[in-house]
């Protein structure tokens, strides 16, 4: 399940999912705000694995998420504008 704010992982939390991604990026306004992970992570059981998706452009940005309880990363428009993808890679890792 992919939630993008409060109302969404209440909604998605009925459900048990086994996965939540939670997409930094605003569906209305295209802005991304990388807090959204940190502060929605905070609110899904640790048995649940959560995916922290879009906005994620460097190292500092990884480690942010996964200080924020990230079990994944999903990268997207990095990748795909990325001249060398394999040196992009090796800087998330």
């Amino acid at each position: 399940m992919e939630i993008h704010d409060a109302h969404e992982l209440k909604t998605t939390l009925e459900r048990a999912p086994k996965i939540i991604g939670i997409n930094n990026r605003d569906l209305k306004t295209m802005k991304i705000d990388l807090n959204t992970f940190s502060r929605l992570s905070k609110l899904i059981p640790a048995n649940i694995i959560k995916v922290a998706e879009s906005g994620i452009k460097t190292r500092e940005d990884a480690e942010q998420m996964r200080k924020s309880g990230a079990d994944a990363i999903l990268v997207g428009a990095t990748l795909m504008q990325a001249k060398d993808i394999g040196k992009i890679i090796d800087t998330l890792i």
